[in-house]
């Protein structure tokens, strides 16, 4: 069997197995309430899923 047969394996554990819903990126990833977005993506769509910026 070849590489190319197997395929990818799916990461299971680490920074790699979670990705922004987003926009795909492995950084900075924000976890809590289910979030699972980039915190560049969360300060753009705060607002719109209900958080309110205080000060």
């Amino acid at each position: 069997m070849s590489k190319k047969e197997r395929g990818k394996k799916r990461k299971k554990m680490g920074k790699g197995s979670r990705s922004c819903i987003r926009c795909g990126t492995h950084r900075g990833i924000i976890r809590s309430y289910g979030l699972y977005m980039c915190r560049r993506c969360f300060r753009e769509t705060a607002e719109k899923i209900g958080f309110k910026k205080y000060s």
